[in-house]
């Protein structure tokens, strides 16, 4: 299976293997919160820089992408964005969220197929001079509406 190489270069196959088994139990877990209806969205977040969002944000959408579900990952880290060059998608004009919310651009335009397998980024984009301005709760209901499609 492809995968990123912040993750291939960090551990070796038995260490990934056991890594992403804890992912996997996460995804397990998370299964169970809702039987019935189950989730259609998960949000990474702390309180703090350098805490593992991106880290656990790559590692639980391969997971979910593992049993063929389409995932995408949603740069929301505005200030630090570090998906993109995680997933190897380091392209300086590559459009994202921030294109999203403030320009204007079309979903298609702004959703980037990564090396994973099922796995797709929406970046976050140009870092904004004000990155909170811009996370109104109708423009992110709207994504969500649109992601889930």
């Amino acid at each position: 299976m492809t995968h990123p190489s912040s993750v291939r270069r960090r551990l070796s196959r038995s260490r990934e293997q056991r890594f992403l088994e804890a992912f996997r139990v996460l995804r397990t877990n998370i299964a169970f919160l809702s039987p019935q209806e189950p989730l259609s969205s998960v949000v990474v977040a702390s309180a703090a820089a350098a805490e593992g969002k991106s880290t656990c944000s790559l590692a639980l959408a391969r997971v979910m992408a593992e049993q063929g579900r389409r995932v995408l990952v949603i740069e929301g880290d505005l200030r630090r964005p570090a998906l993109a060059r995680m997933y190897e998608l380091s392209d300086p004009a590559l459009k994202g969220f921030t294109h999203y919310l403030a320009l204007g651009w079309r979903f298609e335009e702004v959703v980037h197929e990564t090396p994973v397998p099922n796995v797709f980024l929406m970046p976050a984009g140009a870092v904004p001079p004000n990155p909170s301005t811009l996370l109104r709760p109708d423009s992110l209901q709207h994504l969500l509406a649109e992601a889930g499609r």
